[in-house]
């Protein structure tokens, strides 16, 4: 029976992880969740030169010492990234213990979570996997849909807008439901949002939110 998978989008700012280990994997991890504003604590009794190049994120903390369960106390997400069989089983079972949520980079399918491909448009964010496990094949297809997210990213901002100035109407998820269609969509990226609105809706100013009036 294949795995169900259900994802979750963290506030970054407020997650912090600790990765166990000072090498490739440890590295790897830890470049991600940074770039994507996590703060991450990295725990190894030493660090590759790699891992010793990512203090020039500020939200990185270097711990030099061996694995203690009393490092993943007040730790949301824990990456398991050492070579250490045991090791790796004693921290997944420490994680059990306590409910966090780990991944180990030795065994996915031990794991508890995944980091999935993300990618963001300036209104959109993406988050991909791939079921049957092609990395590659993930990021060829995601990179083609965050282009097409793109290309949404005027219609969102006007939607966004129009729910903003409508949210004290009675009859607002009626306009939300008439302008989130592909009938709208079709006019909207002709340039005659406003006027579909204002035919459908009269008495209502839309013209200063629309950036995308026919010309």
């Amino acid at each position: 029976m294949q795995e169900k998978y259900n994802f979750i989008a963290l506030k970054s700012e407020k997650i912090r992880i600790l990765i166990v280990g000072g090498g490739r994997a440890a590295f790897i991890k830890g470049k991600a969740f940074l770039e994507r504003g996590c703060s991450i604590h990295i725990l190894a009794p030493k660090f590759s030169k790699d891992i010793l190049n990512l203090k020039n994120y500020y939200k990185v903390e270097f711990i030099k010492n061996n694995y203690d369960k009393k490092y993943i106390l007040d730790k949301h997400l824990v990456v398991i990234a050492t070579e250490d069989k045991e090791v790796n089983k004693e921290i997944r079972n420490n994680c059990d213990d306590l409910s966090k949520i780990y991944i180990d980079c030795s065994n996915k399918d031990k794991s508890l979570c995944f980091n999935s491909f993300q990618r963001e448009s300036k209104t959109m964010v993406l988050a991909l996997n791939n079921k049957v496990g092609c990395p590659k094949a993930t990021s060829f297809i995601g990179e083609k849909i965050k282009k097409e997210l793109e290309n949404y990213d005027n219609y969102i901002e006007y939607v966004t807008n129009i729910r903003n100035i409508t949210k004290n109407y009675f009859f607002k998820d009626e306009i939300i439901s008439f302008i989130c269609s592909n009938d709208f969509h079709f006019f909207f990226e002709k340039g005659y949002g406003n006027l579909i609105l204002s035919m459908f809706y009269g008495g209502m100013d839309f013209e200063v939110y629309n950036s995308h009036t026919k010309k």
